[in-house]
């Protein structure tokens, strides 16, 4: 692999440039479309650029117009004002607007209206943001089909498994528009046969039970057999009143959690020391009852994926009918008919039109890719010597809740004729970017894959600290290690004590700032105290963001959150909603009561019960409220 130089690159052929975050990949693209128009003389609508979102395509379209301006500039100063290479730079500018800066779905919905005569795209169909109410129907309608005719056992282990059509479309909803997965055959399971085994040995266990109960209950109690902690009193007094409520039904239901404990191996394995087992039929029994009711509940489970592959063949097949018959399309539609557009009768002409319209392409956030985006850019421009460039970074290529796939990236490198990196780090301090090398150079194929190399990169900002802390700049990187001798800890545990290491780390270091210990330094060298706003806590869900918010509020320290999740699910706007419910409802102390309890008002249940007993208090308050009312 090559190092990158975008004022020097050949451009031409299918090139991969690999570039880690802050190593100039924007700078890269915008340099290397600046070449495109100055060198090969290309218009900008002739210029395809793809990147993933529509924020970093507005943003990416700002970026590249300056980038001209900036050179217009610099060769006007250097006495070109009238050469061709102004020239050109002075048209793209101003037929900017005309640049062809496409997210993905842009970019396919573009090249299916434009060509929909070779495309066989219909003018006449209409774009919807959001398909989850058809997809639900559909899943509504499969599930009227197949549950109505499902044995009732099945149905009562849908019940158990709290399935619905809304849980049946989410488990299978991240597998629609991808028809390149290919599903693996379950299992054949005699489902009837299992049951059936299960039903006659349950009986068998009522027979027995029947029979051998006093003796049964006996054992089981006995403290001078089995081992208390494992079989103890009142433990076992439930266990008894459990088996006799279960077997004295007529149907084989489910088994109680502590069932086994009637069972010869959970016995044997608690006897005290020198102790023999009492035979009784009963033990091996409910053993086999055990292993059967295993072999239903793994059935079961397998009825459940098989219900959930024929529901995603059902959504592949239907869905476009219905979309069809409605003419409409979701975004992702515009991908694979694209897809299919390029494979089809008339993928040649097609084919020669799109690369006609785009002689260079540039692609940015190309670890995003997936299959069929990738087919599509491959089979439109391999086998010529157009210049197309993917820009991205494999790392991130393993996130595959944001679309990404490794595999098809691991495909491309493979297929490129040409592989650089970009090596140099811009953003991040000299010390952060030792760090992450050392971190990540100590593992032979830290990502798993050989494919995929970690490139240790150069620090281009001088090793100067921008923070301090009594003077001396604090370590890049650092590792705090939880005690928890040698036991499992739970995932819910372990976020809270992250977040409270976290929270008592930034009181920590704020205390010492309000104590003139902690100074930041910017690009100018001007030197201020650190603040709250200047500390980020990078967090993966809204629940680990919430708790680290709390930890943070219950050591005085207030915080924003930012996230995808619209405000009104915020707590802040809970606890308006619980003040304005009051406003709206002046009379009724309930309601004011709760907005009392709110961080606006910060009143203690103590100080509440205090005011609603104190009448002549709980009346001004209750005016105030009136008041608020009436303004409102």
């Amino acid at each position: 692999m090559s190092q990158f130089d975008a004022h020097t690159v050949a451009l031409s052929g299918i090139n991969l440039i690999e570039a880690s975050a802050g190593t100039g990949k924007t700078f890269t693209l915008a340099e290397l479309y600046c070449r495109l128009v100055v060198e090969q003389q290309l218009e900008v609508k002739h210029i395809l650029v793809v990147t993933y979102t529509r924020a970093a395509t507005e943003e990416l379209r700002g970026r590249l117009r300056q980038r001209l301006v900036d050179e217009r500039k610099k060769r006007i100063d250097e006495g070109d004002k009238n050469t061709p290479a102004v020239k050109r730079l002075q048209l793209a500018i101003q037929s900017f607007d005309e640049a062809a800066i496409y997210t993905i779905h842009g970019f396919c919905q573009r090249a299916l209206q434009d060509f929909a005569f070779e495309s066989g795209y219909f003018f006449d169909v209409e774009m919807v943001a959001d398909e989850q109410e058809l997809k639900q129907a559909v899943v509504d309608d499969f599930w009227r089909r197949h549950i109505s005719t499902a044995d009732s056992a099945f149905a009562h282990y849908l019940l158990q498994q709290r399935q619905t059509p809304e849980s049946l479309l989410q488990s299978v909803n991240g597998l629609l528009g991808k028809p390149y997965l290919h599903y693996l055959p379950l299992p054949a399971v005699d489902m009837a046969q299992r049951q059936q085994q299960f039903e006659d040995q349950f009986k068998q266990v009522q027979h027995l039970w029947a029979e051998q109960r006093e003796h049964a209950v006996e054992v089981v109690q006995s403290k001078d057999l089995l081992n208390g902690n494992k079989y103890r009193p009142a433990s076992v007094s439930l266990w008894i009143q459990q088996m006799d409520a279960l077997l004295q039904g007529q149907a084989a239901p489910d088994l109680f959690d502590k069932f086994a404990k009637f069972g010869q191996l959970e016995l044997e394995s608690s006897l005290k020391k020198g102790q023999v087992l009492p035979e009784l039929t009963l033990w091996p029994a409910c053993d086999l009852l055990v292993e059967l009711a295993e072999q239903v509940q793994t059935g079961r489970a397998l009825q459940l994926q098989q219900l959930r592959m024929q529901l995603s063949e059902y959504l592949s097949t239907e869905l476009p009918k219905r979309k069809q018959q409605l003419k409409i399309q979701a975004f992702d539609d515009l991908l694979l008919n694209l897809q299919q557009a390029v494979h089809g009768n008339q993928a040649e002409v097609l084919i020669d039109r799109l690369r006609k319209q785009f002689k260079a392409a540039l692609i940015d956030e190309f670890q995003d890719t997936d299959p069929v985006q990738y087919d599509c850019f491959q089979t439109i421009f391999s086998g010529t010597t157009q210049p197309v460039f993917f820009v991205g970074d494999p790392k991130q290529a393993i996130y595959s809740f944001r679309g990404a796939d490794i595999f098809t990236y691991l495909k491309a490198k493979h297929a490129a004729e040409h592989e650089f990196n970009l090596d140099t780090n811009w953003r991040s301090h000299p010390s952060l970017v030792s760090a992450v090398n050392q971190l990540f150079e100590r593992v032979e194929q830290p990502f798993l894959y050989a494919d995929i190399p970690f490139i240790p990169v150069k620090a281009a900002r001088p090793d100067e600290p921008s923070l301090t802390i009594a003077k001396q700049p604090p370590k890049a990187l650092n590792w705090v290690w939880t005690a928890t001798d040698g036991k499992a800890i739970n995932v819910s545990d372990m976020m809270q004590t992250a977040a409270d290491i976290s929270a008592d780390q930034i009181a920590d270091v704020l205390n010492q700032s309000m104590q003139g210990q902690v100074n930041l330094s910017d690009k100018d060298k001007q030197v201020r105290a650190l603040n709250g706003g200047d500390i980020a806590v990078l967090v993966r869900s809204h629940k680990q963001a919430q708790t680290i918010q709390q930890a943070l509020r219950a050591r005085g320290i207030n915080s924003v959150q930012q996230s995808r999740d619209s405000v009104f699910a915020s707590e802040q706007a809970v606890m308006l909603e619980r003040v304005l419910m009051a406003i709206a409802n002046p009379n009724n102390d309930r309601l004011i009561a709760t907005a009392l309890s709110t961080p606006i008002f910060d009143h203690t249940a103590n100080e509440i019960y205090a005011l609603e007993q104190d009448e002549a208090a709980w009346l001004a308050l209750t005016d105030q409220f009136v008041s608020w009312h009436e303004h409102w």
